[in-house]
């Protein structure tokens, strides 16, 4: 009974019951594969796509809020507003004429929303719009070199479809 136990293991722990297949028939493809090796199995893909991914960094975004006109002289003025983000998008500083501030509520016209430090891009976005102006910072060395680009082979088999992603020219997964 053990040695059957054994061989059980052994058969669902082997690397062949880890592989992956074409998604358009039975041949066998491997992660780390180049798209040449998997074409050569799989054949050519109903779509290809290839994109460089952006590497996030920290970014100053520049907006020039219009303010209501002065009463007195009827002069229209633009209040220039900076937010820095860091690289996962998060606000780490507010500049509102050249003052940090910790909130401001001058993106909302009624005065009711509040922008503050910790608020996300998608946040900012949502409460004054597009930047005017975007300001990226530098893409540190080590990330550099890390992928370059992402290619997405695309097979349609009748009701089924499967995306291939390949990074660097090499097979990561399938989606």
């Amino acid at each position: 009974m053990d040695k059957i136990h054994l061989a059980l293991i052994t058969l669902l722990l082997s690397t062949s019951s880890y592989a992956l297949m074409c998604p358009n028939n039975f041949k066998q493809i491997d992660i780390g594969d180049t798209i040449e090796q998997v074409e050569a199995q799989c054949g050519k893909p109903t779509s290809q796509s290839t994109h460089e991914p952006e590497i996030a960094v920290p970014q100053q975004w520049t907006y020039n809020i219009e303010m209501k006109p002065n009463p007195i002289n009827q002069t229209q003025t633009t209040l220039p507003i900076i937010i820095t983000l860091d690289e996962k998008g998060i606000v780490t500083n507010i500049t509102v004429n050249g003052s940090a501030v910790s909130k401001t509520t001058y993106c909302d016209p009624n005065g009711k929303i509040a922008i503050n430090k910790k608020n996300t891009d998608k946040q900012i976005i949502a409460a004054c719009g597009k930047p005017v102006f975007i300001t990226k910072g530098e893409v540190p060395d080590d990330q550099k070199t890390k992928i370059t680009k992402v290619t997405e082979s695309v097979y349609s088999t009748g009701a089924s479809v499967a995306t291939l992603v390949f990074e660097n020219g090499q097979l990561q997964k399938i989606n």
